[in-house]
């Protein structure tokens, strides 16, 4: 990792504080911390070292909620659903832990490149691979260990060995565990139950496609041959049998849910919405309702799933997906991969972005523009990012460790 010193001073024609821009602003690290940020003719420079970025953009480091990066690299043009995941299942199983690792360490760059600087993240690998998940990471990383027995009762003990396994690595760094039950249809309620024991932030692939809907009310669909006895119910009564539903837990894609039957029940129970817009995208799948998601106070929020399903591995393709599908302002969007997301997932290190007192995480974009056009530009990704830092750490451009 590049070295810092104690206290410095960034310098931008714009800088994106918590309540807008500052026009040539500035921002003061202290020990990898916001100490201050405004104007840049209001700070008092002597002794610091400062690093004038010139015209550009400097904005909070994007948050992406839901990631697969150990699937970086894996090519296949199924768009839809079900040859989809046979052909990840294939991808998977082909590949051995240092190809896992490489793509893993690929789809971290990716981020890095389009001013990402926190990702959750899914690991699906077996139980040996727990603990490389844990090397030291360029960005902050809320891995969830994925936990996925088929409802099949012979891999149980297996999945709770995995489970215990997941919870004894120490967290450090920029590492943070937590666990992923995949999705109520491929997890037994005493697996779902253990998860939700655990103490730690659960993350939950939830009624991506109707498909699953319809296996777990009737038994039916596409899923009937694939899975054991259903137990008739829907996915949210699966979740919240076993005590998944619980303040801090995020839902994936939840498409075939209805936010006027359920969005309630979530905003009670503190329960966030990760909507993929590249993978959206990718399925054709009908408009995302986020405005009624919204008016039933649910928190919605943004991920990038996986390089496999999608076009890029880029929170600005999300951004500029949601800015034209979903209609939503781009201070909004912000929100979505800045603030609101670092909540989403339980701020697992605490505040991060460009606010006084937070973890210093930012990203300097290359803009000509002003105003929200600026921000506009910047979620875009019309243009590069030129540096990076975390904690105040200089992240991009890439350097050796």
């Amino acid at each position: 990792m590049r070295s810092r010193p104690s206290a410095f001073l960034l310098r931008a024609r714009l800088v994106r504080g918590p309540h807008g821009w500052y026009d040539r602003g500035a921002v003061v690290v202290e020990r990898g911390r916001v100490a201050w940020l405004g104007p840049a003719d209001r700070v008092a420079s002597t002794g610091l070292q400062v690093k004038d970025l010139g015209d550009c953009a400097l904005v909070r480091g994007f948050v992406n909620a839901h990631a697969h990066l150990d699937l970086t690299g894996v090519q296949t043009s199924e768009r839809e659903f079900a040859p989809w995941v046979r052909a990840m299942v294939a991808a998977r199983r082909s590949r051995g832990p240092a190809e896992v690792a490489q793509a893993w360490r690929a789809g971290e760059r990716s981020l890095l490149a389009g001013g990402c600087t926190t990702s959750a993240d899914i690991d699906g690998g077996d139980q040996a691979d727990v603990a490389w998940t844990a090397q030291p990471t360029q960005l902050r990383v809320l891995s969830f260990v994925e936990l996925l027995d088929g409802r099949d009762p012979r891999r149980l003990a297996g999945q709770l060995a995995r489970l215990r396994a997941s919870c004894a690595v120490r967290q450090h760094g920029r590492w943070r565990r937590a666990l992923s039950p995949h999705a109520p249809h491929t997890v037994s309620a005493p697996l779902l139950r253990a998860a939700a024991r655990a103490g730690t932030r659960l993350q939950v692939h939830c009624a991506e496609t109707e498909a699953e809907v319809q296996w777990l009310l009737e038994g039916t669909g596409p899923l009937r041959d694939l899975l054991p006895a259903s137990p008739r119910q829907g996915p949210l009564e699966v979740l919240h049998r076993a005590g998944v539903l619980q303040r801090g837990t995020t839902l994936v894609h939840a498409n075939a849910l209805d936010p006027a039957r359920d969005g309630a029940r979530l905003a009670r129970l503190g329960v966030s919405v990760v909507h993929c817009p590249g993978t959206h995208a990718w399925f054709g799948r009908a408009p995302f309702p986020l405005a009624a998601w919204r008016a039933q106070g649910v928190r919605v929020v943004l991920g990038t799933d996986s390089a496999a399903s999608n076009e890029r591995l880029d929170c600005r393709h999300e951004a500029a997906l949601a800015l034209d599908r979903l209609r939503v302002a781009p201070s909004e969007v912000l929100d979505m991969l800045g603030d609101a997301a670092e909540e989403a997932l339980g701020r697992p290190f605490g505040w991060t972005g460009l606010r006084v007192g937070a973890r210093a995480d930012c990203a300097a974009h290359a803009t000509s523009l002003q105003g929200e056009a600026a921000l506009e530009e910047v979620l875009r990704g019309a243009r590069p990012v030129l540096g990076s830092w975390i904690a105040g750490r200089e992240t991009l451009p890439f350097g050796p460790d």
